[in-house]
């Protein structure tokens, strides 16, 4: 990470005899020492606007991926701060598991051989981050990139409450018949639909309204 200018690392459950001995490299213990540790994915991901979850895709089925390459240029192209952007990524035996697959926004693959689809997690984050590390706003020099332009995106954690709100209301009475699948396919339509702020806004003016408009009939 450090070798390509990112240092903001947050890890989710570490086996903690792991953990405490983790070393880094030359120079970058400085991402050690300042790094997360957390007991939930959500809460990793809750201020991201902007998340992708890396996967060899050799053991489940998929939707529509992206490379690496083509992420760091949404990024950089988006005018995304780098703040907000999350990139997920497995341990190092079973990668990520299907459900933390759906918490992103982007599915990335790196591109391999059929014969050998898997890499080592240090290289698969070096790869994903060398790509985001090249793709510099022109004028700002290297690694600088370009604030968020036009209306803000809106976070994991703002997603999260619009999907439960939608899901689970507060005095129990869904109607639903399958709340949790529910609750994941709407989670999917919005994360692909990069709402900003003022779309949630919106879509909560709206639920509001139409629950309103049932209990009064």
């Amino acid at each position: 990470m450090a070798n390509f200018g990112f240092d903001d690392l947050v890890v989710v459950e570490p086996w903690e005899p792991s953990w405490r001995e983790a070393k880094a490299a030359v120079g970058a213990s400085h991402v050690l020492d300042n790094a997360r540790s957390v007991s939930t994915l959500d809460e990793a991901i809750a201020e991201s606007t902007l998340v992708a979850a890396t996967t060899a895709a050799t053991r489940r089925r998929i939707g529509r991926s992206i490379g690496p390459r083509e992420f760091a240029s949404r990024v950089a192209g988006e005018g995304i701060e780098l703040s907000s952007v999350a990139v997920l990524f497995g341990n190092e035996k079973r990668g990520l598991t299907s459900a933390e697959i759906d918490r992103a926004h982007s599915v990335v693959v790196i591109p391999t051989r059929s014969q050998q689809p898997s890499m080592n997690l240090s290289h698969a984050v070096a790869i994903v981050a060398w790509e985001m590390a090249r793709m510099p706003v022109p004028g700002d020099g290297p690694l600088q990139y370009s604030r968020l332009r036009g209306e803000a995106r809106a976070t994991v954690a703002e997603v999260e409450r619009l999907v439960a709100s939608a899901t689970e209301p507060e005095d129990g009475s869904s109607r639903l018949q399958r709340p949790t699948a529910a609750a994941d396919r709407l989670r999917q339509l919005l994360l692909r639909s990069n709402p900003s702020t003022a779309d949630i806004q919106l879509l909560f003016t709206l639920l509001k309204r139409a629950s309103d408009n049932l209990s009064t009939k």
